[in-house]
């Protein structure tokens, strides 16, 4: 039983390592999504969000 436990878990950290090393290994200039303009820069949204403090005190 402890031996089986020892292999899973040994199978499961060797099939981790293996996905992440594929994963860091990929190269991102295969991606497909490429700007509708066909410009090398990014494309962003501005995201501005304000905090207003709230009181929650009785008036």
């Amino acid at each position: 039983m402890r031996n089986t436990i020892k292999y899973a878990i040994f199978l499961v950290g060797a099939l981790s390592l293996l996905t992440l090393n594929v994963l860091a290994l990929s190269d991102p200039s295969e991606d497909s999504n490429k700007p509708e303009n066909n410009s090398e820069e990014p494309i962003g949204i501005g995201i501005c969000i304000d905090f207003i403090p709230h009181n929650h005190e009785k008036a």
